[in-house]
């Protein structure tokens, strides 16, 4: 997970930075410095797998590495 740790909160940035808080960008950009601080974070991190299908992404890889494949 930490090979798009940055990937994902740029991208996030672009995708809703209209609606962002001041302080929601420093939180992307900086990162959490506090549990609250990474609760909202982490809820960014929900939107933004919902917003591109991320989790529908990695069920598919999944798939086919746990060996369903047709002979």
């Amino acid at each position: 997970m930490e090979f798009h740790k940055q990937e994902w909160r740029d991208e996030y940035y672009e995708m809703r930075k209209d609606q962002l808080t001041n302080s929601r960008v420093k939180l992307l950009a900086v990162g959490p410095r506090s549990m609250s601080q990474s609760w909202i974070l982490q809820a960014m991190y929900e939107d933004w797998k919902r917003l591109t299908a991320y989790k529908e992404s990695l069920n598919h890889e999944s798939r086919k590495t746990t060996g369903d494949v047709e002979d």
